[in-house]
């Protein structure tokens, strides 16, 4: 890898060795002037190899096996890549590419040296076996050498655990128990800083990474009730102005109340969490204060949905313009707070996209959107497939007769869905019973819900 980057930078390597040639010429009185522009050149080419030499050594030691296999070559190649970066910076081009050099040779005889040498993982938790045997004291054929939960390559690297020490802090729970099941730190006996430690929490059902989780029974520690009480309150408010004005009918009904009660409560949001818990707390009961109110003003005034449409008959009213004693006051098939809601059509428009199908016929009959003329997007609109005996909702039934529209029609050449859904229509047709025949027979027949 390290010699295919050589070559790979042999150019780079080319302009250092001319840098090097002209800083030589230079200490011996020759007169070696370039422009600047070509000064400048040379010293982004000395700078890019400086800093491929910094990772190529980065990336030799990033799991410290170099260090442990070649430690002689590793501590010569240390020493030449650190005076490269400490007095290589100081110096001219020449001097700086003379130490870029020396270190390259270095790292190039140390990743000889490490391919040479077997350090392998025998039990391939991410620490070679001579990491283990040498500096961890580890057991190289065993993954999880204190049987925690954690192999010993994740608590040297990740959780900075002892590998030796089934729990490293201390708090009756095992090091994987606490990184991998309960997601608290397995260095810290009380994760969440409440007073209580991790085991303690567990054996008593409560959360050991929440700080707001306290046992009910059991000493009492020093930890942050007053301020978990007061989150407690904040939260509670923040839900019951949701639930209060969920339908929108406080703002219809009461709006001074709800515009105060608004105020109060988004003062408290914005402004209580930037103060201290002292005027946190004004600012909660202000805002419950002004809850209270709206929620006796709601129920004071009649606020009532006479049609059972979803909508109230403020709502219709002022803001949506139907009638509040009619469920369908454009008579679709649609009740009005279906349209607003859900559908999201217009209440006082029979067909509002205008394809000759009511909004009802489309969202409940044929399945389709009553808000697109052409549902499935092939042309023709959702009226006319139907007209012609076609499924509008289908992208590949065509009409036989009428206009040619750009459809996926070589998409579908060889689709009966169609010819299958005519097919169907003409099955379920109620056939014409002539004199004399058996009124029993096609019993089973239903009415075409398509040809009434």
């Amino acid at each position: 890898m390290m010699k295919a980057r050589i070559q790979h930078f042999l150019p780079v390597l080319a302009v250092i060795v001319l840098a090097a040639a002209m800083g030589g010429c230079a200490e011996y009185g020759f007169n070696t002037s370039i422009s600047s522009a070509a000064a400048k050149s040379l010293k982004e080419s000395i700078q890019k190899e400086f800093d491929l030499m910094v990772q190529d050594f980065d990336a030799l030691d990033a799991k410290g096996e170099a260090e442990l296999c070649t430690p002689l070559r590793f501590a010569v190649a240390r020493f030449a890549v650190y005076q490269a970066i400490e007095e290589g910076r100081k110096t001219g081009m020449a001097q700086m590419t003379r130490f870029i050099t020396r270190a390259r040779r270095a790292l190039t005889s140390t990743g000889e040296k490490l391919k040479s040498r077997k350090c392998v993982d025998s039990d391939g938790d991410g620490l070679t076996d001579l990491a283990e045997v040498r500096r961890y004291k580890t057991n190289p054929n065993n993954a999880d050498t204190d049987a925690d939960g954690l192999a010993d390559g994740l608590e040297v690297r990740r959780h900075r655990t002892n590998p030796l020490n089934f729990d490293t802090d201390g708090d009756l729970l095992s090091d994987g128990e606490e990184a991998i099941y309960f997601k608290v730190s397995p260095n810290h006996p009380d994760s969440d800083r409440d007073g209580y430690t991790d085991g303690f929490e567990v054996t008593r059902g409560t959360d050991p990474g929440d700080q707001c989780s306290r046992p009910v029974r059991g000493p009492r520690a020093p930890g942050p009730w007053a301020k978990c009480k007061l989150q407690k309150e904040f939260d509670l408010m923040v839900r019951d102005f949701d639930a209060l004005d969920g339908k929108g009918e406080l703002e219809l009904c009461a709006p001074l109340r709800f515009a105060v009660a608004r105020f109060a409560v988004y003062q408290a949001i914005e402004e209580g969490r930037k103060s201290g818990m002292e005027q946190m707390t004004r600012f909660i009961l202000q805002a419950r204060r002004a809850l209270t109110a709206a929620r006796e003003k709601l129920k004071s005034r009649k606020c009532t949905d006479s049609d059972g449409d979803g909508l109230t008959d403020l709502a219709e009213v002022r803001l949506y313009k139907t009638n509040p004693n009619n469920a369908d006051t454009d008579a679709d098939g649609l009740a009005d707070g279906l349209e607003v809601r859900r559908h999201r059509t217009n209440p006082l428009n029979f067909d509002t996209d205008g394809d000759l199908l009511s909004d009802g016929e489309e969202a409940i009959y044929f399945k389709v959107s009553p808000k697109h003329p052409d549902s499935d997007r092939d042309g023709y609109t959702d009226g006319f497939e139907v007209t012609r005996g076609t499924d509008p909702g289908d992208q590949c039934s065509r009409p036989v007769r009428g206009p040619r529209a750009p459809g996926p029609w070589a998409k579908c050449k060889r689709s009966l869905t169609g010819k299958r859904y005519r097919r169907r229509r003409r099955a379920v047709r109620r056939p014409v019973r002539r004199e004399g025949e058996n009124p029993l027979i096609n019993e089973s027949i239903t009415h075409n819900p398509l040809n009434p």
